[in-house]
């Protein structure tokens, strides 16, 4: 594990399988070098922001699953496999990532959509 991590993020990935643990930290690495500045562990989940505008809450053998939370619905069915209204203001997108080339152009652009809306 990276000596950078946080404790708490270090602590919570022991345990994990190995794919999901290094699909985590490039997810995790990307985020961080766009900005996001908070980071925290649930029992179940690593949230980002205070907001909590993305968190992945599944760490599989074969890939890890995570929630984009937006302001706006964004149709991407290559992308999300699931999205929904959660409140007037607030539309979460479910994701997977099975392999380091599915953090892509379009999920970084909805990462950063989701970093901007809520700094």
């Amino acid at each position: 594990m990276s000596s950078t991590l946080p404790k708490d993020i270090a602590s919570f990935l022991k345990g994990k399988p190995p794919l999901s643990v290094e699909l985590f930290l490039q997810f995790y690495n990307y985020y961080v070098s766009i900005g996001a500045d908070y980071v925290e562990t649930t029992k179940t989940t690593v949230a980002f922001g205070e907001k909590r505008y993305c968190y992945i809450y599944q760490f599989s053998k074969t890939f890890v699953s995570g929630v984009l939370r937006m302001s706006e619905l964004h149709e991407d069915p290559d992308l999300f496999f699931k999205t929904r209204q959660v409140s007037s203001t607030t539309y979460v997108h479910h994701f997977c990532l099975y392999e380091s080339n599915d953090l892509n152009i379009n999920l970084k652009k909805y990462m950063k959509l989701a970093l901007s809306k809520n700094k």
